[in-house]
């Protein structure tokens, strides 16, 4: 069984995780609203119904136009206030960077199951990502062997 935690914005204690086992992957993700979390989700997939993994790099939207704002009233607050136009400034630059996703999706009996990570997990992300095509590819060589002794039996008789 093989455990991978990783964060899930870039507060790098909002934690998600996938295990993964000989007959199961288990997700446990938390979800965030920019930076914040707001909730979990949990399911368990059997490995006979997933049909493809994939791994992609995209930016949200959404963070550019926080950072936009932030960095904008940073702008103007740094007039008023040097160390609160500073913060807000450095606030603006961090959505940046949070927006900078890598994007993991597992195809399961027609549906699609999309989870990102922020850029700094993208190491552990394509580790786990191999180690999910690896497992879907040794169960479905165990259905193709337990196939072939079936039709091999039946010959036989």
């Amino acid at each position: 069984m093989n455990r991978y935690e990783f964060a899930r914005s870039l507060l790098f204690w909002i934690r998600g995780s996938v295990c993964i086992n000989d007959f199961l992957i288990d997700l446990e993700l938390t979800h965030c609203f920019f930076v914040f979390p707001i909730g979990k989700h949990r399911e368990q997939i059997p490995l006979d119904t997933v049909s493809s993994v994939g791994l992609d790099m995209s930016y949200n939207p959404q963070m550019a136009f926080m950072a936009l704002l932030g960095i904008i009233a940073g702008g103007f607050i740094l007039f008023m206030g040097y160390w609160i136009g500073l913060l807000s400034v450095f606030c603006g630059s961090l959505f940046i960077l949070a927006g900078i996703e890598t994007v993991v999706s597992i195809h399961k009996s027609g549906t699609k199951i999309t989870f990102g990570v922020p850029f700094f997990e993208r190491g552990k992300i394509k580790e786990m990502t191999a180690m999910l095509e690896n497992a879907v590819f040794r169960y479905r060589q165990k259905e193709l062997t337990g196939a072939d002794r079936i039709v091999e039996a039946i010959k036989e008789r």
